[in-house]
């Protein structure tokens, strides 16, 4: 064991575990040496060393003292062997929370009765030392019954504490047994029980006076025993040996102490303090004279100066220092005093960090809030117990912002303007910003909602995609893509009758039909309008671009111009006129052989030809159709309405009945049926004079008779000239010869 001379440069002295024995500390350092400390406990009260833990925690007089037990009796005298305790080791963390506030009340009257008792038996020490043989039995005596007041200290501390252990409060070891009374041939006194082998020498103590003082419980706000209060006019508390002369010294004032018969002491400072730093003395002698001086110092803290709060930049989404973001669980910052405990209160939940040593703080809200504003608190404590408070909001929006988009005063996305303008609704002040053929153009939504954004660089005939994000005051962004399709191009605008009511040729815009219907083909969903006469009738093109529209007024005979509008997606208007016939009726037809195929007597409907031709008059570019004989043979009249059929197949020598049907543009019919006879074969005929058999006759005008076909044409030619008629219905016929026939023959008999 070595003993430790104080260093001159520093009071402070690290140690593993110590024990108190008399007035000496006997410690164990951090390496495990164990090393003396002469007269330590005195130092310890009088400031003049302070033991440190490992982690450099300081040791209180309190922790050291409440480790002493005693031996006290009646007659005790003072002895510095009667401080004694056991090895105390310390923790890795020194708790320094002292005993409950009864048990710490009775130690400190305990350690001022021993204060008081220490006082008297100080005296007594000194006439002790020269007294005799029987002052040292009466020493033994008292050290007698001091060793049974000891044990009953014992039970009665054993008792209030037995629910508790800790360092703070050893168990009392053993009463030594009463010293032995000194024998009248020895010089030498009885070695203690309880005196250990490593501090043999009793050393005298080198003062009795000591003092110590702190803040009052009530004046020390904030954290307990740091030095630091809020209160401007602050009560010190403390003991200081009975008797003695003490003060305190602060901010240049000495305020005289007062003890009571325990050795306490308080004092309140009746000048306020101002905030600051603040070093003081408190002082105690016997007789005035080289006092015990203890320095120390207190910060007078009476105000929390500053404390702000906001969204973290990370957690302030949007536009900054607003108020408002998209993080549910977002991070508060602000600054404060140093070391300052500081509280949120938001949603109902409290969340508390510490200011670092510049006084920054953050605190993470754990809980995720509701899409709303919030009212929140943030509440700062600094060191010596002052409180500052900001009460604010914060809205927190997680939810996309909703935009609409469209082109202005026209339904769709298709425009015939090539700088069109986009207008939409949406959330009020939200950021808007249209991408399209490369290019972004920008702009924000008023108060409603509203926004319009005209697109400065003309756009090409094309289908553009493009795309809108709008993005809200607490950085939500939502976007979506629609198709613009540029078209500046004229739309058709023809019109003509729809296939059902086009009757006759399809496409000359004639028909029977007096309530038809127009149509055409233009770009689809156009609007088409169509005016005729004094009626306007309006239809829209199919996706196909189709359209049909029915006219419901009954149209008269003759011609009907109209007009066409159509007014395509994109604006565009275009204009065509038409006409259109109606045609009731074929107004005339007429049918019979031609003249080179009509042989025999014109208009008999009898001929020789047997692959005839038939020709007649209808209206112009009718289509003329013959049915004769199983033959169906069609022409088309020409501009003047002629036309001509020629059949294809010899007929059969026999009547025949034929159709001829005339099929004008319009679609009306008009049919005419008729006869034709044809006979290709020769006529049988016979030939007598009259009531004579032969042909020898003294009659110069002879009168031929004969048989022959009926109605046929008979000539007879005789004497070079020539005599004609027509056999009867029987075929019957008889031809006289007025003119006188020289004696000869008959020429020629034709039929």
């Amino acid at each position: 064991m070595t003993n430790i001379i104080k260093s001159v440069e520093s009071n402070n002295i690290t140690i593993k575990k110590f024990k108190v024995q008399g007035l000496d500390l006997i410690v164990t350092t951090p390496n495990g040496t164990v090393e003396k400390i002469e007269n330590g406990l005195s130092e310890i009260i009088s400031g003049g060393i302070v033991l440190l833990t490992e982690q450099g925690n300081v040791l209180s007089q309190d922790e050291i003292l409440s480790s002493i037990t005693m031996n006290i009796g009646a007659d005790a005298i003072y002895l510095k062997e009667q401080f004694i305790s056991e090895t105390i080791e310390l923790a890795e963390d020194i708790d320094t929370k002292k005993d409950e506030d009864d048990e710490e009340k009775q130690f400190a009257e305990k350690l001022a009765e021993l204060n008081q008792e220490n006082q008297k038996l100080a005296k007594e020490v000194q006439a002790l030392e020269s007294q005799t043989e029987k002052q040292e039995e009466q020493l033994s005596s008292s050290l007698t019954k001091l060793s049974e007041a000891k044990a009953q200290l014992k039970e009665q501390i054993k008792s209030e504490k037995s629910k508790k252990e800790s360092v703070s409060d050893p168990a009392l070891p053993p009463s030594p047994p009463p010293m032995p009374a000194k024998s009248s041939t020895s010089s030498e006194s009885s070695t203690p029980a309880n005196k250990t082998p490593e501090n043999p020498i009793v050393i005298k103590p080198k003062t009795q006076v000591f003092i110590q003082g702190k803040l009052s419980e009530e004046s020390d706000s904030g954290k307990k025993d740091d030095g630091i209060t809020n209160n401007n006019k602050p009560t010190f508390i403390g003991t200081v040996s009975l008797d003695s002369q003490a003060y305190l010294i602060l901010d240049g004032i000495k305020y005289p102490i007062t003890a009571d018969k325990e050795g306490h002491w308080s004092l309140k400072i009746t000048k306020p303090l101002k905030d600051g730093v603040y070093e003081y003395e408190l002082a105690a002698s016997a007789d005035g004279s080289n006092p015990l001086i203890l320095k120390n110092k207190i910060i007078i803290d009476t105000q929390l100066e500053s404390l702000s709060v906001d969204l973290e930049e990370i957690s302030d989404s949007g536009i900054l220092d607003d108020k408002l973001t998209k993080h549910n669980t977002p991070t508060f910052a602000g600054q404060t005093e140093a070391n300052s405990t500081v509280t949120l209160q938001i949603a109902e939940q409290k969340l508390v960090t510490t200011a670092d040593a510049q006084g920054r703080w953050r605190i993470t809200v754990e809980k995720p809030l509701a899409d709303k504003q919030h009212d929140y608190t943030v509440t700062a404590v600094d060191v010596a117990g002052n409180t500052k408070a900001v009460a604010e909001t914060v809205t927190i929006k997680t939810t996309l912002p909703n935009a609409t988009a469209q082109l202005k005063d026209i339904q769709g996305f298709i425009t015939n303007q090539m700088t069109p303008t986009l207008t939409g609704q949406t959330e009020p002040k939200v950021r808007i910003q249209v991408d399209i053929a490369g290019k972004a153009y920008d702009t924000q939504a008023d108060d409603s909602g509203l926004w319009s954004l005209p697109i400065l660089d003309a756009l090409a005939d094309d289908v553009y995609t493009f795309t809108v994000t709008a993005t809200d005051q607490a950085g939500n962004v939502g976007r979506f893509s629609e198709s613009l399709q540029i078209d500046t191009q004229l739309p058709s605008a023809t019109a003509t009758l729809t296939e059902g009511s086009d009757s006759g040729v399809q496409g000359d815009n004639i028909t029977k039909d007096q309530f038809p219907a127009l149509t055409g083909k233009t770009k689809p969903h156009a609007a088409v309008t169509i005016s005729i006469e004094t009626e306007k009738y309006e239809t829209t093109a199919n996706a196909n671009g189709e359209w049909t529209q029915a006219l419901p007024t009954k149209f008269t005979e003759g011609e009907h111009p109209y007009t066409v509008s159509v007014t395509d997606k994109a604006g565009n208007q275009a204009t065509s006129k038409g006409t259109f016939t109606i045609d009731t009726e074929v107004e005339s037809l007429s049918v019979g052989l031609e003249g080179n195929s009509d042989s025999g007597t014109p208009g008999d409907k009898l001929t020789k030809h047997n692959t005839p031709t038939f020709a007649g008059q209808t209206e112009a570019n009718s289509t003329v159709t013959l049915q004769i004989a199983e033959q169906k043979l069609v022409t088309t009249a020409d501009a003047q309405g002629r036309w001509r059929i020629t059949v294809e197949k010899p007929l059969a020598d026999k009547q025949h009945d034929y159709t001829v049907t005339a099929v004008d543009v319009a679609g009306n019919t008009k049919t005419v049926a008729e006869t034709v006879t044809i006979k290709t074969t020769l006529p049988a005929a016979t030939a007598q004079l009259k009531d004579i058999q032969g042909f020898v006759t003294n009659q110069t005008t002879p009168t031929l008779t004969g048989q022959t076909e009926p109605k046929v044409h008979i000539q007879v030619d005789i004497a070079g000239k020539s005599y004609d008629t027509q056999a009867d219905e029987k075929g019957l016929w008889s031809l006289p010869i007025p003119v006188y026939c020289a004696r000869g023959a008959i020429d020629s008999l034709s039929k």
